[in-house]
């Protein structure tokens, strides 16, 4: 089995993040830190007037998310306009 390997990103761009892996939870962020596994990204959402850092989150399809608890980072995902 070959190993998973996320989309690309780059700093700056604009991603959909899903908060505890939700996609009825999807916020703006903008990528901050680019690791060959997961991201960090600054995002605000719903009620928020701040950003928020979110650390260590991994693409919505990374099997490593399968019966585990790294879903509660949230997810990522490319916007409609980046794929």
């Amino acid at each position: 089995m070959s190993e998973f390997i996320p989309p690309k990103v780059d700093l700056g761009d604009t991603v959909i993040y899903y908060r505890k892996g939700d996609p009825r939870q999807a916020y703006p962020a903008v990528v901050t830190e680019v690791f060959p596994m997961v991201i960090t990204c600054n995002t605000y959402g719903h009620n928020r007037r701040d950003f928020t850092i979110e650390r260590s989150i991994r693409h919505k399809d990374d099997p490593a998310l399968i019966n585990t608890n790294l879903k509660d980072n949230g997810t990522w995902d490319l916007t409609p306009t980046t794929r």
